[in-house]
């Protein structure tokens, strides 16, 4: 799987297509556990909409198979969500509303 980030390397034309919102969602059973644990909103499409995909990933013939969306929730923190092309949410975190990846490993990235 090869993995792109918006800072990295990205084909913008790949996702322009993707409307989250609009997707009918379903979870894994480690979102629900991260829901309980760590307190994460389940994605609402208010909430998507607001969303910015910053991340994807495509198998090794470039089909687009998941990507990642930051979500503002609140004036301190964003919520990312990991969503399968199919509406399958993997996982989701909190973010603070003002980090902007200084930390980034742009080695984990194709270029």
């Amino acid at each position: 799987m090869k993995r792109y980030h918006k800072e990295v390397k990205f084909n913008e034309n790949l996702i322009k297509h993707l409307a989250p919102y609009k997707m009918k969602l379903t979870t894994t059973p480690h979102f629900i556990n991260r829901t309980k644990r760590k307190k994460i909103p389940y994605p609402s499409k208010k909430l998507l909409k607001k969303g910015e995909i910053f991340e994807y990933y495509t198998d090794d013939l470039g089909k687009l198979v998941k990507f990642v969306i930051r979500c503002p929730y609140s004036e301190k923190l964003d919520v990312c969500y990991v969503i399968s092309c199919i509406g399958s949410i993997i996982t989701g975190w909190w973010q603070n509303s003002d980090d902007c990846h200084v930390t980034l490993n742009l080695n984990l990235y194709e270029r």
